[in-house]
């Protein structure tokens, strides 16, 4: 509720559009914008996990929650130089790397999968070519942090993107931090992993949680036939469904805001 009704802040939201009726055109409507309810929710969420910190010690023992870190690191991709940068909301950083998800057998086996082949599209068609003078990597802290560890990362999502399109974002920076903390062990020239290094992500909207675990096995994505990285998707986890005011309907249920099916389990997997 706080981040849906509890909150003074009123201003004019974009116009809203309906699939149902489309040519409906909905009275100017005022409330808390996208963005400030998804940061609201987030950070509520985080506060409520800090809560318990007293419950579940092991829980949050070397770890601590860093605001707005910052992203730098490429890659090479079919001779192309691929860079991802970036902020998530939080993260939480670990004195110790996150475990792996899979063992060493299942990712010997990696092997035997066979990748979807795009051909003639190529891959980054649909990313920007544009000029970048400093592709070194930077995790986001210029000296050393005894906390600096990716474990979880936190990010909101205030767009109109689709579940699917959001958890490719989590995959991204997850892909993008393993990345940051492979070179940052292992050396910067490093391709074949000795370990792997894993990184979990949380993002959300006003109403969802998507979670994503990534495991980065290898930095040699050019060959064909070797090893692969891995991702585990939990997509669609809906704490509440939001019914937004739908005025031509007879029944007055549908001409205010109602949120509905109440589910808290999803918190617990946080």
């Amino acid at each position: 509720m706080h981040s849906q009704e509890w909150v003074s802040t009123r201003v004019k939201l974009p116009r809203r559009i309906d699939k149902e009726n489309l040519k409906f055109k909905f009275p100017r409507e005022y409330g808390i914008p996208p963005r400030q309810s998804v940061g609201i929710f987030l950070t509520d969420l985080v506060r409520m996990c800090q809560s318990t910190a007293a419950q579940f010690p092991n829980a949050v023992q070397g770890r601590r929650l860093i605001h707005s870190p910052y992203i730098n690191t490429h890659y090479m991709f079919n001779d192309e130089k691929i860079l991802i940068r970036g902020t998530p909301k939080y993260m939480l950083g670990s004195n110790q790397d996150l475990q792996p998800f899979a063992d060493q057998e299942t990712i010997e086996k990696s092997t035997e999968m066979a990748m979807p082949d795009l051909y003639p599209v190529e891959p980054t068609i649909d990313l920007i070519k544009e000029h970048f003078y400093n592709d070194s990597t930077c995790n986001g802290f210029k000296v050393p942090y005894a906390f600096s560890r990716p474990h979880t990362l936190f990010m909101q999502n205030s767009d109109h993107w689709n579940n699917a399109d959001r958890q490719c974002r989590s995959l991204m920076f997850c892909f993008a931090y393993a990345m940051a903390r492979a070179r940052e062990r292992f050396g910067d020239d490093v391709v074949k992993l000795p370990e792997p290094v894993s990184v979990q992500c949380v993002n959300m909207d006003q109403t969802t949680l998507n979670f994503t675990c990534f495991q980065l096995n290898t930095l040699d994505i050019n060959t064909e036939g070797g090893i692969k990285n891995f991702v585990w998707f939990d997509t669609g986890n809906q704490i509440f469904k939001k019914l937004m005011p739908q005025p031509w309907k007879e029944d007055e249920f549908f001409h205010k805001n109602v949120m509905e099916t109440l589910n808290l389990h999803h918190w617990t997997r946080c």
